[in-house]
């Protein structure tokens, strides 16, 4: 087993429709908005999504890619573009759906899950104006379906109007005793740890790969740790006061016989984040003694 300690197309001219240059404006200053500088999605990544996907992305859409690309609303992800070198596993990617849905029609496109009641979706059957489509929104209680803007830059705006704690924020808890352990499957340990390293741009956020897919954002690596091991179910014990959550935690790891990668991070409780991820997902929240 190795182990480490962590620490320790364009748009065309300004609409009512499309992503304006004001709307950038609102959505990076915006509290309820957490935009990544430098983030914009190069031409290539568009089209070659556009390409796999056989459809052309409405224009406020691909505006938006270029532009900000990675954002999230209310402590959740805007389905964007990741960098090749993870989109295959990004959750947070455009095309993450459409290549589990064998039947994927291509009519309908995912760009924003906030919680497990709703889901906003590009009506690629239903344009509106030049180059944009209606921004439907599913009710998945009900199973009614609503109109909720005629562009993806409506749909913005609208998210960025909601009255301020008209959307709860899911977020990761401080609680001592309790370690959120993750798993996944990686070629090596530098993978792992490219993945988890926390980086300190010149402007914005301190932020991860790992913390923008799981929602986590920053958080204190001195309480982190990692491993790649042929056998995860044994390497759990290994880790700081493993003995006393190792059982639980292999319940739970009997799931997912295939991960390689364990990274755990003490006193959080990382429940509320359970079933966001990319390259590493949440297995469970557990009690340890020290």
């Amino acid at each position: 087993m190795t182990q480490r300690a962590v620490g320790r197309g364009r748009a065309g001219p300004a609409d009512n429709h499309g992503v304006r240059d004001d709307l950038i404006e609102v959505l990076r200053s915006s509290p309820a908005v957490t935009v990544h500088p430098g983030s914009g999605a190069p031409e290539e990544w568009i089209v070659a999504a556009e390409t796999e996907l056989g459809i052309r992305f409405p224009m406020s859409y691909r505006r938006w890619l270029a532009e900000l690309n990675d954002t999230w609303i209310a402590g959740e992800p805007v389905l964007c573009l990741a960098p090749p070198e993870f989109a295959r596993d990004a959750d947070t990617d455009i095309r993450y759906r459409p290549r589990l849905d064998p039947a994927w029609s291509g009519t309908e496109l995912t760009v924003f899950v906030p919680d497990g009641d709703e889901r906003y979706v590009l009506a690629l059957d239903r344009p509106t104006t030049e180059g944009e489509v209606a921004v439907l929104r599913h009710d998945l209680v009900s199973g009614t379906t609503e109109v909720h803007a005629d562009s993806f830059g409506g749909f913005l705006l609208a998210m960025v109007a909601e009255p301020e704690g008209a959307r709860p924020v899911r977020q990761a808890t401080e609680v001592p005793g309790t370690v959120s352990i993750w798993v996944g499957t990686v070629g090596d340990e530098d993978q792992l740890f490219d993945h988890v390293e926390i980086r300190y741009p010149a402007a914005g956020e301190p932020t991860s790969r790992f913390g923008t897919e799981t929602g986590l954002g920053w958080y204190d690596e001195d309480l982190a740790e990692g491993s790649v091991s042929t056998d995860p179910a044994v390497s759990l014990v290994e880790h700081s006061y493993g003995p006393s959550f190792a059982a639980a935690a292999r319940a739970d790891l009997a799931g997912y016989p295939e991960v390689n990668a364990l990274y755990l991070i003490y006193d959080l409780d990382a429940t509320a984040l359970a079933g966001r991820g990319g390259l590493l997902r949440f297995l469970g929240a557990y009690r340890y003694t020290r």
